[in-house]
């Protein structure tokens, strides 16, 4: 109700916008009269008046505008930032209440201009302050995708409190954007990172061939299963070969007795013979199982390195007749 009493109570003063401190400059060469720029000042205060106490506080505002621009009078100022605050436009209005201070001066009396102070103090809370910083100089800040400043900025950004969409751009750069939440009061720094566009004319690097395929297994069973084979027959040959020892010391034992039993010194031959046969086959089955390993050792060894990738390194070790010899193959 006090902000509706003081536009009507400037609509009754609209004769004092005949005392204007200066006139709005034209498109025409020779400035309109005075009481032309007056006349439709007024015409343009009236209709915004109407309009504020209407709500529609957008053409409120561009009628304001209009009457200020035609001829400029601090008083309008104050309608101005009222309309500015309706429509939620905290700064502006701020802005607009220290112009209204600044050009009233001493005519708008301690009264007054207490009021006008406690308007802002109440509109101050209703902004916040932010900060916002680049890596890159020379970049352009938009807020809500409207351009606003070029950064770096020593002095924070007055915002209105609120949801703000921030983007920062630079050509050759990839922008950057944020979107903050801003409560009355805050004083907020935001850093915004911008990375350098590809070149798309530089043809990409080329991609690091892919590894060579690990070689298949090689299947090594049959020599294990030989050597396995070539174990057990020579146990078996070390075994009958003690037996045969053994047996071949009973006999030896029967003989020198007097007189010896010839039963038993032909059972003990007998034993002799068997046993020491069971160690020969045994013995050669053990050498011809060793000749299989060794056979299905170098086969499969020949196998993995056919596997193996060109001009891959190949080394073994093994014994020599007094040293230790390396073979290796590139």
């Amino acid at each position: 109700m006090r902000r509706r009493a003081w536009l009507a109570a400037t609509l009754l003063a609209g004769p004092l916008l005949a005392g204007a401190p200066r006139a709005l400059a034209t498109e025409s060469a020779e400035p309109a009269p005075r009481s032309t720029r007056v006349g439709v000042a007024r015409s343009h205060f009236q209709r915004g008046v109407a309009l504020y106490r209407s709500g529609a506080y957008d053409a409120a505002l561009a009628e304001f505008t209009r009457a200020y621009e035609s001829a400029p009078n601090y008083r309008v100022l104050y309608n101005l930032a009222q309309t500015q605050a309706e429509r939620h436009d905290y700064v502006e209005a701020l802005a607009l209440f220290q112009r209204y201070l600044d050009e009233g001066g001493a005519l708008l009396g301690p009264e007054r201009g207490a009021e006008v102070r406690s308007e802002i103090s109440e509109l101050e809370r209703r902004t916040s302050r932010l900060r916002v910083d680049t890596n890159v100089d020379g970049a352009r800040l938009f807020i809500n995708d409207r351009p606003s400043v070029d950064l770096p900025r020593d002095e924070p950004l007055l915002l209105n409190a609120g949801i703000h969409r921030l983007r920062v751009e630079k050509p050759g750069y990839v922008s950057a954007a944020r979107t903050l939440t801003l409560a009355g009061g805050d004083d907020l720094s935001l850093t915004l990172e911008l990375s350098p566009e590809l070149d798309m004319d530089d043809p990409p690097a080329p991609a690091p061939p892919p590894p060579p395929a690990p070689p298949p297994p090689v299947d090594r069973t049959a020599v294990w299963a030989s050597l396995a084979a070539t174990g057990v027959l020579a146990g078996a040959s070390l075994t009958f070969g003690v037996l045969t020892h053994r047996a071949n010391a009973d006999l030896e034992e029967r003989l020198a007795q007097f007189p010896a039993p010839r039963s038993a010194v032909d059972d003990g031959r007998d034993r002799v013979r068997t046993f020491a046969a069971l160690t020969d086959v045994f013995g050669v089955a053990a050498v011809a199982a060793l000749g299989l390993t060794t056979y299905f050792y170098l086969d499969a060894e020949s196998r993995a390195d056919d596997a193996s990738p060109s001009g891959a390194l190949r080394a073994q070790i093994g014994p020599g007749s007094s040293s230790v010899s390396w073979v290796g193959a590139f």
